[in-house]
């Protein structure tokens, strides 16, 4: 199976995302990546032993 984290994409979009692993979630695994809707650095931080990404702008 495929996980998809992205919704509301135009159809080349998803394509491109279904054919690339790293370009089908907003923030996950994208550690000091930009924030693909609003260019913010994406933060992880540890919460319960688990890895929690997140944008602090968009998800704040």
């Amino acid at each position: 199976g495929q996980m998809m984290t992205m919704h509301y994409l135009d159809p080349e979009a998803y394509r491109r995302a279904m054919a690339h692993r790293d370009d089908r979630h907003w923030v996950y695994h994208r550690a000091g990546l930009p924030c693909r809707v609003c260019g913010t650095t994406v933060l992880v931080e540890e919460a319960a032993g688990r890895k929690l990404y997140w944008c602090p702008k968009c998800q704040a």
